[in-house]
């Protein structure tokens, strides 16, 4: 199989209409590709960064943690969470308003060491949210979470 490729490959390489393209476009393709796997580690990078950066708070095993949104300017949160390799199962909970109208989601990860959560929730109520962590796990299984408030389009106040 190899040899009948190469045998092809030289008779190709002869013909004027199966000419190869210039060895620079093959450079500037690799450079573009290469490129673009450089802003995927930065972006990686700075996920990763986000735990040394931020000071996470230990959610044990069937507790509950609250943040609250005092601030009528902040229109949305982030929410990371994440375990020592162990199931992370939660629930999360945006209480909006003078009502404490819960918007609730539920979050299970099989390991929430190789794969942590991360989510972006608006706030849309003025100056009045509340963001609940309830980890229904296990008491051997704590979660470490963070809340960060988004200023001014970008997201970069730690509550």
């Amino acid at each position: 199989m190899k040899f009948s490729s190469t045998i092809l490959a030289i008779c190709a390489c002869g013909a004027s209409a199966f000419t190869h393209p210039p060895f620079t476009r093959t450079l500037q393709a690799q450079s573009a590709l290469c490129s673009i796997s450089e802003q995927q580690a930065s972006i990686a990078r700075t996920a990763r960064n986000v735990w040394d950066e931020l000071t996470p708070i230990i959610v044990q095993g069937n507790s509950l943690r609250t943040w609250s949104l005092t601030e009528p300017y902040i229109e949305q949160v982030q929410i990371f969470m994440k375990t020592d390799g162990r199931p992370l199962n939660a629930n999360v909970e945006l209480w909006e308003g003078p009502d404490n109208t819960p918007q609730k989601m539920s979050v299970y990860l099989e390991d929430g060491d190789l794969r942590p959560f991360n989510a972006v929730i608006e706030t849309p109520c003025d100056g009045s949210n509340t963001i609940a962590i309830r980890n229904t796990g296990y008491l051997e299984f704590p979660l470490s979470a963070c809340v960060e408030a988004e200023v001014d389009n970008e997201i970069g106040n730690s509550l």
